[in-house]
């Protein structure tokens, strides 16, 4: 019997207990339950955002490889690198752009050197676009740069040709790229590629090299192939990072 009250005393200074933190907290009941609201709508619109930037992101990259298919790829995709700026398209676009300006220039470079050069120019400007952007991919970096040293390389810049195939190696050793680039930088320091850059910088108009003008070199054997730089099938993607490869075409 003792036992049974002193049971039900110890349940009444609870059940008062209780009752007194309920009655203290009951002021502040209404600014909990606006806290409660507010992490409700922080969650919300957080996944509202999300949702959106990954919309944003598939929208990105799908006009990304419609642009490398477009007719007029150049316009395509300088419109992907304006409409999604700082997006990882974005990036890929720039470096696509600058594959295809640096492409042409190296095409028309011993036809019409005016045209050649301002092609050459306009690829080392969306290289550096792309540099500028702060990738994280090491492959986007070093394809930057790669392109960047081919396309001072073309110009005769040779100082600033070897600077960026320096670069290329320094974000690691043992890539393709990085092969690529250690070839072009081995090839620079030889004193007849060196007297045949001389030589065709000081060249006026686009000289005719099949025609052997006088005091051309003539021992450049074994200079490398130029690189293949398309890049319509780039690597695959885990997802939208800054710089990130891209997803494969759907």
């Amino acid at each position: 019997m003792k036992s049974q009250r002193r049971h039900e005393l110890q349940t009444n200074r609870l059940a008062d207990s209780l009752g007194k933190s309920i009655e203290a907290t009951r002021p502040y009941m209404r600014w909990i339950g606006l806290g409660a609201l507010a992490v409700i709508l922080v969650v919300f619109v957080g996944a509202w955002i999300s949702s959106r930037n990954q919309t944003a992101a598939g929208n990105a990259w799908s006009d990304y490889f419609r642009a490398l298919s477009s007719t007029d790829r150049q316009v395509a995709l300088r419109d992907v690198s304006s409409v999604y700026p700082n997006s990882s398209a974005a990036i890929w676009a720039d470096l696509a752009t600058a594959d295809f300006n640096l492409g042409q220039g190296c095409q028309i470079i011993y036809q019409n050197r005016d045209e050649a050069d301002k092609a050459l120019n306009q690829a080392i400007g969306a290289y550096q676009r792309v540099l500028d952007s702060n990738p994280r991919d090491t492959f986007l970096i070093q394809r930057a740069q790669f392109g960047l040293g081919l396309a001072h390389e073309t110009l005769g810049k040779l100082k600033d040709a070897s600077q960026a195939y320096e670069k290329v190696i320094q974000q690691g050793e043992l890539t393709a790229v990085a092969a690529l680039a250690k070839n072009h930088l081995d090839m620079l320091k030889r004193d007849e590629v060196k007297s045949f850059y001389d030589w065709f910088v000081a060249q006026k108009s686009a000289p005719d090299l099949g025609g052997g003008l006088p005091g051309m070199p003539g021992d450049l054997n074994g200079l490398p192939d130029f690189p293949d730089l398309k890049i319509g099938n780039p690597p695959s993607s885990s997802g939208d990072g800054t710089g990130g490869s891209p997803p494969k075409a759907p």
